[in-house]
């Protein structure tokens, strides 16, 4: 423990009024932090993680309240009147959100946003403030900062937007940053960006941090210590190095567990033998946008370019890469549900792409779909019980009703559900009991492939490493074929045979999961890889990484030759005269002029 810590937080407890009477989000909370330190705090969600740091700050919801003591500076923070508090808030404390979307006001530009921070608390003119805004962003090493003041939330990246987000918390130079999520959103290599930036301004400013994440390779490399919490309550907490080695509590170990790691091996067995299920060949898929002047011609956007793959019975290919690379418009475009502008999709050697009305209909029988938001993809009027039956009924009209609610029932004890579930409502479950309805209804027709979009990245570890399990069960018993795209590469390298690694709407690479991820052939994939962070503290911080640097170039406007040059250390001129095709290197598809010689 520290002698005279800068916040020092004593059974802290809060709780919300509700018309069903008083609920306990957080239950006497206990924890320190010392200047310069950065603290972890964990758990799945609804375990108060939030909350806690929420009744901090005085940003609670009207009906909540918050008693014990937290002790900042001196001043605790409990007691201190609004007025007070608002000073402090952004002065000395600061706070950097989950979603900057949503955190940015969409009617201001992000200078005059920052603007009001400096102006407020240290009575800067405008002039002033914006020099020290440009230098703050350059500090959080934003491409032209100048010009980006000048520029509103909704043109930005989410990248950038948490960039900015974070310029904006340390523009008073704060001695605590809460940082509740800052990563979730984003890709796993602007994840890395994010995370190391806090990391060096932690170092310069001797900033402390709390760090609220539900991802323990995330703690483990970026945490002195960490807090572990369930159902509002402190379930472990110490160093790093001493909760990861030693957790002493069960619920720790369980979080532990579940957590998939890059660098252990996948747990599919042999790729299976047999006939291809599905073919892919040259797929294209563009959109015609308007023209962004008068008078001027419609802009063209390339979403897929050119992809190629096959698939065989009871096969998981995984897909990965940035946002905006193409996986769920390729993914989209195998189901019909966008418009190929080019190429073949066969399904057990018939062509769908030229089916039409009554034949594509019957045809998506063998074709379905499990989505990233159950919530979102369930009809909130139709019971569990008809959300499932659904297909069965348009595909199989002749079983009648009692055998469609038989076959539904049991459906629902494959996935882990109870019949006794048939008559409830999607609001009545959980995240991950509302993907095991989305999973049942994609297989109750007994389909031949299944595809995987973001199906777990919305669902906390524990229920994401149940739904993974749950898959892997279901496709050996029922000899699944399965397309899982995931920007979780950890998560991905479980649950496949092989991976397909797209960047821009383009295939760059296509080899066996374990080979891909033992030896990446293309610097992108080499790139991804090294930005997965590993559960393991010692490990974690004991990496050489290269991180990936910029953003992905517009699709509107792609570099010529090789997509990814403008990102690549080992760029050449070829690069930039020429696109590379997939070419074979011992067992590995991978499109890159140099590949072997990197």
């Amino acid at each position: 423990m520290n002698a005279n810590p800068l916040l020092d937080v004593s059974d802290l407890r809060v709780s919300f009024s509700t018309p069903d009477g008083e609920v306990s989000a957080v239950r006497g909370m206990n924890f320190e932090l010392a200047a310069g330190e950065s603290l972890g705090i964990v758990g799945e969600s609804g375990s108060g993680k939030s909350q806690s740091v929420l009744s901090l700050m005085g940003l609670l919801a009207d009906n909540g309240r918050a008693t014990g003591r937290a002790v900042f500076d001196d001043r605790d923070l409990l007691a201190l009147p609004r007025a007070q508090l608002a000073r402090l808030r952004g002065a000395d404390v600061a706070m950097v959100f989950q979603d900057p979307m949503t955190a940015l006001n969409p009617y201001l530009s992000i200078g005059a946003q920052m603007g009001l921070v400096l102006r407020r608390h240290e009575g800067l003119g405008r002039g002033a403030a914006r020099a020290r805004c440009v230098e703050m962003l350059e500090a959080v090493k934003l491409s032209d900062a100048a010009r980006r003041l000048d520029m509103y939330p909704h043109e930005l990246s989410g990248g950038q937007r948490q960039r900015v987000m974070i310029a904006a918390a340390l523009l008073c130079r704060p001695k605590l940053l809460i940082a509740d999520e800052p990563t979730t959103a984003l890709d796993v290599t602007v994840q890395a960006q994010i995370l190391e930036l806090i990391s060096e301004l932690r170092a310069q400013l001797n900033t402390s941090v709390l760090l609220i994440t539900h991802d323990l390779g995330v703690v483990a490399g970026h945490c002195d210590r960490v807090l572990v919490m369930e159902q509002g309550e402190r379930r472990d907490y110490g160093s790093v190095d001493q909760v990861f080695q030693d957790p002493s509590h069960a619920y720790t170990q369980k979080l532990l567990a579940a957590v998939p790691r890059i660098d252990a091996p996948g747990r599919q067995g042999a790729l299976p033998g047999g006939d291809t299920l599905l073919q892919v060949d040259g797929l294209s898929v563009q959109f015609r946008l308007p023209a962004d002047r008068w008078l001027a011609p419609r802009r063209q956007l390339t979403a897929v370019d050119q992809v190629s793959f096959e698939l065989g019975p009871g096969e998981s290919l995984g897909v990965v890469g940035e946002s905006g690379c193409g996986k769920s418009t390729l993914a989209r475009a195998v189901l019909r549900l966008v418009k190929a502008h080019a190429g073949r999709v066969s399904l057990l050697g018939r062509e769908l792409l030229p089916l039409k009305g009554k034949d594509l209909r019957m045809a998506r029988r063998d074709l379905q779909v499990v989505f990233q938001d159950p919530l979102a993809s369930l009809d909130p009027r139709m019971s569990v019980r008809d959300i499932i039956a659904e297909p069965l009924e348009s595909f199989s009209p002749e079983l009648g009703r009692e055998e469609t609610t038989r076959r539904v029932a049991r459906l629902l004890e494959r996935v882990g559900l109870e019949p006794a579930h048939l008559n409830r409502y999607p609001h009545e479950f959980s995240g991950g009991q509302s993907q095991r309805i989305g999973i049942a209804r994609a297989l109750i027709c007994e389909p031949q492939l299944v595809i995987c979009d973001e199906a777990v990245s919305a669902l906390d570890v524990s229920v994401q490493a149940q739904i993974l399990d749950l898959l892997l069960d279901l496709q050996k018993e029922l000899g699944l074929a399965l397309v899982f795209i995931a920007h979780d590469l950890a998560v991905v390298r479980q649950i496949s045979h092989r991976v397909l690694v797209m960047y821009l709407g383009r295939a760059v690479e296509l080899a066996p999961a374990d080979r891909l991820y033992e030896q990446p052939q293309h610097p992108y994939t080499r790139a991804l890889l090294e930005a997965v962070p590993i559960p393991e503290p010692e490990l974690e911080r004991g990496r050489s990484r290269r991180l990936l640097g910029g953003d992905v170039p517009s699709p509107l406007s792609p570099p010529s030759g090789c997509a990814f040059r403008t990102r690549c250390e080992f760029a050449q001129a070829k690069c930039a005269a020429e696109r590379p095709a997939l070419q074979d290197l011992d067992g590995t598809q991978v499109a890159c002029h140099f590949a072997g010689e990197v």
